[in-house]
């Protein structure tokens, strides 16, 4: 019986000591997440001054893992084109006891193209240009995640000292952009497409477009943005509502308060009131 009971012992401590028994718990860090460009990586096992190793790899969409032939230092080389989307695990030896880490996926970021918004004061002739007037400004904005190594070009010129996302613009010109993701700095997109600006000589337009909050509120309004009906108040007699588009063509006169804009299309236009004697014009946006 004592030597049943010896020959037991023997054979759980043997078994403990190949896994969950050990005084270290491996982990795997590195190059887990492949850029878009990136080719190759590299991922590491800690503790990374042990006795001895062995890797394992195992297909993301099952099975189970296996033996990965001469995988057998602390660093595992990976070719993200073979091993994306497979788990990675390893055996660490350590004075005997062998434990295994946890598995790792190795994955690959995605982004969609770049992209920019358009903010400011401007309009568009319906072939693509922006339209600005003499000292009024567009501004670009390189939307998120490009957010890194940006560089923005007019007429296919790097422009100096422009790598942040926003670029102020007064002047015409053909003007793109390129950056990339900040956890993937080296994935450098272009826009690809062009953002022409150019001068509003019209000056009706310009006029309508300058308008920036009254210097004296003669009136208020909601909703805005509006869908259906704009409500006007005034603590003043109302004579006549105007509203006009971007262009600065007279789309509605009323003396009505209660104004249906439901037929116009989405966009911004301005709402012109004269009350007791006073003016004030306020932009809106219609839904």
């Amino acid at each position: 019986m004592k030597n049943i009971f010896i020959l037991c012992f023997l054979v759980i401590t043997s078994i403990g000591s190949i896994h969950g028994q050990c005084a270290f718990d491996p982990t795997i860090t590195g190059d887990i997440m492949a850029c878009p460009n990136e080719t190759e990586g590299t991922i590491y096992s800690n503790p990374s001054d042990a006795d001895g190793y062995q890797w394992y790899k195992r297909s993301f969409s099952g099975g189970t893992s296996e033996i990965i032939p001469g995988a057998i230092d602390n660093a595992l080389n990976l070719v993200y084109f073979d091993d994306l989307l497979f788990y990675f695990s390893v055996d660490v030896t350590v004075a005997g006891c062998t434990e295994r880490s946890d598995e790792v996926l190795i994955d690959g970021w995605a982004f969609l193209l770049p992209s920019v918004t358009q903010t400011g004061d401007y309009t568009t002739d319906g072939s693509g240009n922006f339209l600005i007037c003499e000292g009024e400004a567009i501004i670009f904005t390189l939307n998120n995640p490009y957010n890194t190594n940006i560089t923005w070009f007019k007429d296919s010129s790097p422009i100096p000292d422009t790598n942040s996302q926003v670029l102020e613009v007064t002047e015409a010109g053909i003007y793109t952009v390129s950056g990339a993701p900040d956890v993937c700095p080296d994935y450098i997109q272009n826009l690809g497409v062009d953002l022409p600006v150019l001068i509003n000589t019209d000056p009706n337009v310009c006029t309508i477009l300058s308008i920036s909050e009254p210097q004296v509120n003669v009136f208020s309004f909601n909703p805005n943005p509006v869908k259906n009906i704009l409500n006007i108040i005034s603590k003043d007699q109302i004579e006549t509502v105007k509203i006009y588009d971007v262009s600065g063509k007279l789309l509605d006169e009323t003396s009505n308060t209660n104004m249906d804009v439901s037929h116009l299309n989405s966009g911004l236009y301005f709402i012109q009131v004269l009350a007791s004697g006073k003016t004030s014009m306020k932009k809106f946006l219609k839904m």
